[in-house]
């Protein structure tokens, strides 16, 4: 689940999902966390809370009860329910670019790992993996600009400064193919 700025508990909790038949013409559906819990008594289930530093500092307190015991308490048609999860079923990570600090009592429910910058040479391996040279070559290029810039607090906001320039660089490869065909033709 990819957290934004001001991301709320509510958002955690439920997915507001537009519907025509309702009279409001909101559906409500569970979130990412109660999802989580009910697929985790079925099998395994990994969680990924993307940039859960852009929170609401509230939002701490709601995963005290989850990554301990694997429960939540919500309200469900106007009546608190409790969800519980299979705790050996579920695995959460949660990522930050330090946008703020996370409360103790949460930091106490959590290993932190800290993991350093790629080295250039590698995000360019995987991105040719993937891309054609010379998309790779430029993404890696970016990649280490923002690198050596100093821009890299943590090693995902490479990661996402190149997840945004992906989209541009399909279109850039598909735009050249067609070019390509075209001059075929």
């Amino acid at each position: 689940y990819q957290c934004t700025s001001g991301t709320s508990e509510d958002d955690l909790l439920y997915k507001y999902v537009p519907s025509e038949t309702t009279r409001s013409g909101i559906r409500i559906t569970l979130g990412p966390l109660p999802r989580a819990l009910l697929t985790s008594q079925k099998g395994p289930v990994v969680l990924a809370l993307d940039e859960f530093d852009k929170t609401r500092p509230s939002a701490d307190a709601l995963l005290l009860d989850f990554l301990q015991n694997a429960r939540l308490s919500l309200y469900i048609n106007d009546e608190l329910t409790v969800i519980e999860g299979n705790p050996r079923n579920l695995i959460v990570f949660l990522t930050t670019n330090e946008f703020r600090e996370f409360s103790e009592p949460l930091l106490r429910r959590l290993v932190v790992i800290n993991l350093k910058p790629l080295k250039p040479e590698k995000v360019y391996q995987m991105l040719s993996a993937r891309f054609g040279e010379h998309v790779a070559l430029l993404l890696a290029q970016i990649y280490e600009d923002t690198l050596e810039a100093g821009c890299l607090s943590t090693p995902s906001l490479g990661i996402t400064a190149i997840v945004r320039i992906v989209p541009v660089m399909r279109l850039i490869e598909a735009f050249n193919s067609l070019s390509r065909d075209h001059q075929l033709a």
